[in-house]
C-alpha cells in the first residue's frame, strides 16, 4: 500500500475537488455534520453537509476565491483551501 503523502499541486482539477472534499468532511464531521457528494450539482451546490436539527449546508466548492455570478444569491456556502 502507498503511503506517501501526494502533494496538491501534483493533483489534477477532479483530484483536486475530491480531496478538498474530504478534508472538509473531516472537519465539518468535528461539528457533528454528515456529508454527501452530490454527482449532479444541486442549485450551484457540490456537496450537502447534515446535522440533525439544522438546516442542510449547501456547499460549493472552489479551488481559488473566485465567485462566478451564477452562484450568487443561492444560499451557497464556499469552501476552499487556505494556506497548507
Amino acid at each position: 500500500m502507498n503511503r506517501t503523502r501526494v502533494r496538491y499541486s501534483d493533483l489534477n482539477p477532479r483530484q483536486q475537488e475530491n480531496y478538498n472534499s474530504a478534508k472538509l468532511s473531516a472537519i465539518l464531521a468535528a461539528y457533528g455534520y454528515f456529508t454527501m457528494w452530490l454527482n449532479d450539482d444541486y442549485n450551484g451546490a457540490d456537496m450537502i453537509a447534515l446535522r440533525e436539527g439544522q438546516e442542510a449546508l449547501l456547499i460549493k466548492l472552489k479551488s481559488r476565491p473566485f465567485i462566478g455570478k451564477k452562484y450568487r444569491n443561492k444560499g451557497l456556502l464556499i469552501g476552499l483551501p487556505v494556506g497548507d
